[in-house]
């Protein structure tokens, strides 16, 4: 089997993860979920859907929500992780990768010259029972990546730059209801050709 197989509950984990970072300080956070953005170029998509963009004075951060259950293995060199449920393994392409690719967007939505810092990449499995993934201590559940998003404390973005970036992503973000449309036929293609190539 090539894509595993998910709970239901995906937008509830999206949900959940949500109300988690809406604890943020306000004054110091801005966090966005279920942002649409065009891709950047080169993608396999024309458009990026990225579960959640926290934008902060300290720093700003792309985060990846997965609502896969058991155990998680894989690598940040790997392109496909492993999910085991009980003794079921199932292929994953890598959420890092995925995140990378969101990444990019954010980037090139925000542009190079307004960032001083590179944005970090997280991945969140809040209904995993273990992850061990090498490569990075990014990935987690959600009282994790809590704590990291957190843990930096050093100012990077001045006030008038915190709400400058904040604004551009309120311009940037695509809300028209076709569009999410066409980014899931983009996505099940590409899943379809992920498929196909490792047979």
């Amino acid at each position: 089997m090539f894509w595993s197989n998910n709970p239901p509950s995906i937008n509830r984990a999206e949900a959940g993860v949500s109300q988690r970072l809406a604890r943020l300080d306000p004054d110091d956070y801005q966090v966005f979920n279920n942002v649409m953005l065009l891709s950047a170029e080169n993608a396999q998509t024309v458009v990026a859907q990225i579960d959640h963009i926290i934008v902060s004075r300290y720093g700003i951060f792309c985060l990846e929500t997965k609502s896969h259950c058991g155990w998680i293995f894989g690598s940040t060199s790997d392109r496909y992780w492993t999910q085991v449920i009980y003794k079921n393994h199932y292929k994953m392409y890598s959420p890092f990768r995925q995140n990378y690719g969101h990444i990019k967007a954010v980037e090139k939505a925000i542009g190079s010259m307004r960032l001083k810092d590179s944005i970090k990449s997280l991945v969140v499995f809040p209904t995993a029972d273990k992850i061990k993934v090498n490569g990075t201590s990014y990935i987690g559940g959600i009282g994790k990546i809590m704590d990291i998003i957190k843990s930096y404390q050093k100012v990077i973005y001045s006030e008038a730059e915190f709400r400058d970036i904040v604004q551009i992503l309120e311009s940037a973000r695509i809300t028209k209801p076709y569009v999410y449309e066409f980014h899931k036929q983009e996505v099940a293609v590409l899943m379809n050709s992920y498929s196909y190539s490792e047979e």
